[in-house]
């Protein structure tokens, strides 16, 4: 399987788990509660954005996630409006559920 279909892959099973609000965890960082105020968002425009992303909007990934949580990161690039946003998701199956967890949510740039 070639990386293009690989991310498309990830993002089906990713836009699959966020038809259900309990498959989604937004980890409730500094970070990311204050960008989504400074840029005018809530979380239901956070998952809109998300359920856009495509393969071009790509960066990085598959990456180990940090905390040893068993799952694969992937980090893309989103523009919006005159910015591009940073999206770090890791998707983990929980109870043989598919679920997303949004890492990082902000300006590209700004909080690496």
């Amino acid at each position: 399987m070639n990386e293009e279909q690989s991310i498309r892959d990830y993002l089906i099973k990713v836009k699959k788990a966020l038809k259900n609000p309990k498959n989604v965890y937004f980890v409730p960082r500094t970070k990311n509660t204050r960008e989504l105020v400074a840029l005018g968002l809530s979380v239901a425009d956070v998952m809109r954005i998300i359920l856009r992303l495509e393969p071009r909007d790509y960066y990085a990934g598959p990456e180990k996630v940090r905390d040893g949580t068993p799952g694969a990161v992937m980090i893309f690039h989103r523009p919006y409006g005159s910015m591009i946003l940073y999206i770090k998701l890791v998707l983990l199956i929980v109870d043989g559920v598919e679920r997303v967890k949004i890492l990082s949510f902000h300006e590209e740039g700004q909080h690496e």
